[in-house]
């Protein structure tokens, strides 16, 4: 046929031929243009199921536009033959990458997700491929991704071809019901690409046979051999997602293509530093940080665990496909100081977006780096890895002599090409500016072809208060609180307007409930004076007499009953407030602080990596999963972490400590934690809990110079800390005047401090290593008891973990070595900042090295969580 012209088309070379057809390359002469044309082998050109698998595959195709699957042009018949027009992509079938071998992980991984995207098209038009298999996947020069040959394709409202009880497709890609010849759905589709991600990985089938029959056997009972065996470069989670993809049970399997893309893209952030991003501020202490044994990164703790009912989808949230979309910083057009009134327009359609299922909102904390900046649509989305962007512009326009007008013009720009799906001018008077953000954010969901059910779009558009006036001081305190707790403590400032914000309006239901948020915060950064949880408790009370159900008032409790440690009302208020906003970063990060409490690190690990997909510019976020592995003793996937987080935000403080204390932690590197202690001195804003942790890396690193630099700075809810670490100080290096005299200071300020507040573990933990620096042993060991009433290990496994460490400090000062070892072994039996190499180098255990027990607990492997 090579040289004919059929219709309109001129063939220039064959491409391929297969039992259901042969393809050519064309040249399209009306279009100019190369396409391919799909005809049916001679000895099929009068079998007429062929001929209905030819058109049904046209059809099928013809159903789809999306970049991952081959675009059908036309169907035509010219000379009594039938044929396929489609899209010419130059490359070479997966299947033949695979036998070449060059293929690394990262690229593997983005090549299933790109094939997964395709299929989350097919499938919410209601099409399943039922032959998915890596022949019928093209790779293009570029390594884009076509899905082809949907000859086997079957839809809603489709006849049937094939009758039920006979299998179609091929025999080494189908899942156990599709071989057994039982009805399919797109669930199958999804077994066949976990078999191709088996094939990218291991260049083997997972299921073989010498005869179809063997096959059929090994699909429906057998397991395949892990990844590993066959490569060591298989990252933590890539066995889990392809195991849940040929689970027998199809229940049991990813329910949809998007859920198995948006596992694929967390992977694919922490396959490789060098690949997706990271975020934001810097977040809240993570316990009561006394010991210094254990690395305080937790002082911030945010992680977030796993729960089946957090991640079910809601029922606006059965998407096939979730669609990413970024809302970067509306552009202010008016007066300097209007700034904050910008953003915050921007973070309340941000909010609204926030609750609405289907799609993935970037955190705005992530989004804030954007602001001015000169890079391109396309390069701030694979930055934060989001199909689509939407942004705009906002005048506020004042006049003395007629009311306020805001003018608001957004616009919804498509990454992939640049093209705006969607742009609108809005010129109303202050009072519509609820009514605008709600539009918008109906019109970004319209436009991204979401359903949107009437209640949610009635909800769009809800005023969060009549008060215009209450409204600008309740975006004030937004611009301070989202500044996070530094030294400078904007916290009381955003207090201060939410007050003012309630004082004009006191039915403002979401002020009150982030004042109720800045006290808690005020409370666990500024020693947690209980004047400031009774504040919380009366704000909130407030909240919850005039809209218990409200988000923000759900996530405010859940806050608040965790920071009282009442961890099971925490985490119901949180699920409840994470139904309703499926794209908050924020609650994620809230549930995880409770789970970590529990010590379930392992779901917190995973369910922190989807937070930072919804925030991937937030550093602290990712400092925080590093910190989430380290204590599972995961270090490479918590090095990883780390390393990307100070690659994405140099000036944050908590990936250097956290990478510093892993270099120690993994291999007992001093030089290397020195590298990255030194490193850290560019970071510009310092927070206190952070002192801490610097004391620790310095004395291990053996400079104790710079750890007397630090303290000073002190740390907030133990008076004492900077004069008993100085008093450790000075003991080492032989100075004992001076080493007493800072005792003796920091017993009259714990003392008073400890008297105040009976039941605050830490300050008996300080009074315990005080009392043990004097040389007054009984009394040290009357404290340690305190503690451990107040504070059991398995009641919180973040403070109580450090704690224990502390305690086992205090016990080596008096010589009671049995109990210290005693602690540490149970603090390595347990998921915490501790291995044997930071027990080896601890200047606190110098006693102890000698110790047989000691030195066995020394020797041992770390154990992995």
């Amino acid at each position: 046929m090579i040289g004919q012209t059929i219709s309109h088309y001129t063939i220039t070379a064959k491409l391929g031929a297969g039992g259901m057809g042969e393809v050519y390359l064309a040249t399209d002469t009306t279009l100019d243009r190369p396409v391919a044309l799909k005809f049916l082998p001679e000895s099929l050109q009068r079998d007429s199921e062929a001929r209905e698998r030819l058109i049904r595959e046209a059809k099928a195709a013809s159903k789809l536009n999306h970049p991952n699957i081959l675009t059908i042009h036309a169907v035509e018949e010219a000379d009594g033959r039938d044929f396929i027009v489609m899209e010419f992509v130059e490359g070479q079938p997966l299947k033949e990458l695979i036998a070449g071998g060059d293929l690394d992980i990262c690229r593997i991984i983005e090549t299933a997700i790109q094939i997964g995207e395709g299929l989350a098209a097919a499938h919410e038009a209601g099409i399943v491929h039922r032959d998915i298999k890596s022949d019928n996947i093209i790779v293009s020069a570029k390594d884009k991704i076509k899905i082809m040959d949907f000859g086997l394709a079957t839809w809603r409202g489709a006849t049937r071809l094939t009758q039920e009880g006979s299998t179609v497709g091929t025999m080494a890609y189908m899942s156990p019901e599709q071989a057994q010849g039982r009805p399919v759905d797109h669930r199958s589709d999804l077994w066949s690409l976990g078999v191709v991600l088996y094939e990218l990985v291991t260049r083997r089938m997972p299921f073989t046979g010498d005869h179809q029959a063997a096959v059929t056997y090994a699909i429906a009972n057998e397991t395949p051999h892990p990844l590993e065996r066959y490569s060591a470069d298989v990252p933590e989670g890539l066995q889990h997602i392809v195991g849940k993809c040929l689970a027998k049970d199809r229940d049991e399997r990813y329910q949809s293509a998007a859920d198995l893309v948006a596992d694929l893209r967390a992977l694919r952030r922490f396959s490789s530093v060098g690949g997706k991003p990271p975020r934001q501020r810097a977040r809240k202490r993570s316990g009561l940080i006394a010991t210094l044994v254990v690395l305080g990164v937790a002082v911030i703790a945010a992680t977030v665990a796993l729960m089946p009912r957090l991640f079910a989808p809601t029922e606006t949230a059965t998407e096939t496909e979730r669609k990413m979309l970024a809302v970067l910083p509306f552009e202010n057009l008016g007066e300097e100081d209007d700034e904050y009134f910008a953003d915050g327009i921007t973070e309340e359609i941000t909010a609204r977006l926030a609750g609405i299922g289907g799609m993935g909102v970037i955190a705005r904390t992530s989004i804030l780096q954007y602001k001015g900046t000169q890079k391109s649509i396309q390069q701030i989305g694979r930055e934060l890895g989001v199909d689509y962007i939407l942004e705009g512009t906002i005048r506020w326009q004042k006049s003395p002599d007629a009311p306020d007008r805001v003018r608001v013009t957004p616009q919804l720009i498509s990454v992939s090409d640049a093209t705006h799906l969607w742009a609108d001018v809005y010129d109303e008077v202050l009072t519509g500016v609820f009514q605008v953000q709600g539009d918008i954010a109906a019109k970004v969901v319209d436009a991204l072809n979401l359903t949107l059910l009437e209640p949610q779009r009635a909800a769009l558009a809800q005023a969060p208060t009549d008060n215009l006036e209450a409204y600008d001081a309740f975006l004030r305190g937004n611009e301070f609180f989202n500044q996070g707790f530094t030294i400078e403590n904007p916290m009381r400032l955003a207090a201060q307007f939410y007050r003012k914000a309630i004082a004009l309006d006191p039915d403002f239901t979401a002020a009150q409930a982030r004042l109720g948020r800045a006290y808690i915060e005020l409370y666990w950064h500024q020693g947690q004076q209980p004047e400031f949880l009774a504040q919380a408790d009366s704000a909130l009370a407030r909240a919850i007499a005039r809209d218990p159900d409200h988000p923000d008032v759900q996530l405010a409790r859940g806050s608040y009953y965790y920071h009282a440690g009442e961890f099971d009302r925490a985490l119901e208020m949180l699920t409840d407030a994470r139904q309703q906003f499926p794209n908050s970063s924020d609650i994620l990060a809230e549930i995880g602080y409770v789970l970590r409490r529990r010590g379930n690190m392992h779901d917190a690990a995973a369910v922190l990596v989807h937070a930072v997909e919804l925030d991937p510019r937030a550093a602290a976020k990712i400092g925080l999963l590093a910190d989430t592995y380290g204590r599972m003793r995961r270090y490479a996937e918590a090095r990883r972490c780390a390393e990307e987080a100070i690659a994405v935000a140099p000036d944050v403080e908590l990936p250097y400590a956290m990478g510093a204390w892993l270099h120690i932690m993994e291999n007992g590197d001093t030089a290397a934690a020195r590298r990255v202690a030194s490193d850290a001195r560019r970071v510009t804003t310092r927070t206190p809990a952070f002192t801490q942790i610097w004391v620790l890396i310095y004395r291990l690193i053996g400079d104790n110079q710079a750890a007397l630099a630090v303290l000073p700075a002190g740390f907030p809810g133990s008076p004492g800390f900077a004069y008993i670490e100085s008093a450790a100080i000075y003991a080492d290096l032989g100075d004992t005047n001076r080493a007493r005299a800072c005792y003796d200071t920091a017993r009259v300020v714990t003392e008073e401090y400890a008297h105040s507040r009976p039941n605050n573990a830490l300050a008996h933990n300080d009074l315990a290593t005080i009392y043990a620096g004097l040389g007054l042993a009984d009394m040290a060991r009357n404290e340690l008891r305190i503690v451990d009433s107040l504070a059991p290990l398995a009641q919180d496994y973040i403070s109580n973990v450090e704690l224990a460490s502390n305690v086992a400090r205090v016990y080596t000062m008096i010589g009671d070595y049995e109990p210290a070892i005693d602690r540490l072994e149970l603090l390595l039996d347990s998921p915490a900042m501790m291995s044997r190499q930071t027990i080896r180098l601890n200047p606190f255990f110098r006693d102890l090295r000698d110790h047989p027990r000691f030195q066995e607990l020394a020797r041992r492997a770390d154990r992995v969580f």
